[in-house]
């Protein structure tokens, strides 16, 4: 990786021997890590403004977005509640900062979409998610409202876990696992590190309401 090297010079002023001389002190700053907090600043500038955006996170198709308003952030997460391209709530999904390719305010976009969701009748959320942890908080909410979860695990670009929380610690997750038609199909255990990427979802914006304020 490119690194962005520091020099700082200063004069050392110790009594002994090594009054007077100069001596250099090297820093190294992952340019990486630059560009993240950079990115953390930018998606709390949206999640003030209550602006909608488009975020890149397929590394695969550059073309697929997803689309909604910023309502959480931390040093590691982002939270968007997210709008279906039919202007209906499309659930919640926690994704890592790192893996942002691209975040776009698109005028055209948005205005398309604006029509939309008065068609389809959208209510604006007033979640806020206020949190140093916000994957926890997520996997907490759901696991209290024994909501479906969907979690991809190690960037497989896939859905590895679909089904309801059973258990939480400070390390491993447990999830009763269910299959495409909403049957039990077994337990899953993995390790909270390993998750890059979990969707909530939430069948309707009122029932969505329910959920987190009552």
């Amino acid at each position: 990786r490119m690194m962005l090297q520091l020099y700082l010079y200063w004069n050392y002023f110790d009594v002994g021997c090594l009054c007077g001389n100069y001596y250099k002190c090297f820093f190294v700053v992952d340019e990486k890590t630059i560009g993240e907090k950079k990115m953390i600043d930018i998606l709390k500038m949206f999640q003030c403004k209550k602006t909608y955006i488009g975020v890149y996170l397929n590394k695969i198709d550059h073309t697929k977005f997803v689309y909604g308003r910023i309502v959480g952030v931390d040093t590691i997460y982002f939270v968007i509640s997210m709008i279906s391209p039919d202007g209906k709530y499309d659930g919640i999904l926690i994704a890592q900062i790192e893996d942002i390719i691209r975040i776009e305010q698109s005028v055209c976009y948005e205005t398309k979409m604006t029509k939309l969701m008065c068609i389809a009748k959208y209510v604006e959320s007033e979640l806020i998610v206020d949190v140093t942890d916000v994957l926890r908080w997520g996997l907490t909410m759901a696991k209290q409202k024994k909501k479906i979860v969907s979690i991809e695990l190690n960037h497989s670009g896939i859905m590895d876990v679909v089904g309801i929380i059973n258990c939480i610690d400070d390390m491993v997750c447990e999830v009763s696992q269910v299959d495409e038609y909403g049957v039990g199909d077994g337990v899953s255990y993995f390790r909270l590190t390993d998750i890059s990427q979990p969707f909530f979802y939430f069948f309707g914006l009122k029932y969505f309401f329910v959920v987190f304020f009552l």
